[in-house]
């Protein structure tokens, strides 16, 4: 899928795995080395935070690439001549475990729903487009589909890009989203396909 001349945007799947480790090994986390061990498998964790920190770099590597392999962990990976640059998480709500942070997302199981829980852009692409190109590739993808939802959870406040890993707000309402909910920390915002 390509969505535009600049980005290739393509569908995770585990022909692609190397590209998603590639990103996570060497450019996701550059200018955040905090976060370095997530590998953007938090919200597939079951347990509690706390549980979850105890998880090195690697276990959570290892994690991401058994859930790429069986399909669980699913999303988009963007790419600027064939170098991946960025990742949005998007799968089918009930995949993923709501329960630690987020308990009124975790209330509802609707199968038609896909969540995105995360967009990482590399720190040299950020502010050029490529969480839009992400985002109109989860639409396109699920448009002729069982789907009827697109669905995200914004945070309200950010200090720093990196902490705008839900994706900023202002990306879903450019991008035709509606806000139904609004919480302390967070609103979840829908997309009808």
């Amino acid at each position: 899928m390509n969505i535009s001349s600049e980005y290739k945007i393509r569908k995770i799947t585990p022909d692609k795995l190397d590209d998603f480790l590639q990103f996570f090994d060497t450019t996701a986390f550059a200018d955040n080395k905090e976060w370095e061990q997530c590998y953007c498998v938090f919200w597939h964790h079951p347990g509690t935070v706390d549980e979850w920190m105890k998880f090195s770099k690697e276990d959570n590597r290892k994690t991401a690439i058994q859930l790429i392999q069986n399909q669980k962990l699913s999303g988009f990976i963007a790419y600027e001549n064939e170098r991946p640059i960025a990742f949005c998480n998007a799968n089918q709500k009930e995949l993923f475990t709501f329960n630690k942070t987020r308990v009124e997302i975790a209330e509802s199981k609707d199968t038609s729903v896909v969540s995105i829980v995360c967009f990482i852009v590399a720190h040299t692409h950020r502010r050029m487009g490529v969480a839009s190109s992400l985002l109109r590739a989860v639409s396109a993808h699920y448009k002729n589909t069982d789907i009827r939802l697109i669905e995200a959870y914004p945070a309200k406040t950010a200090e720093k890009d990196a902490q705008h890993y839900y994706g900023p707000l202002s990306l879903y309402l450019k991008n035709g989203f509606s806000i139904i909910r609004e919480y302390d920390h967070y609103y979840i915002v829908q997309k009808r396909i």
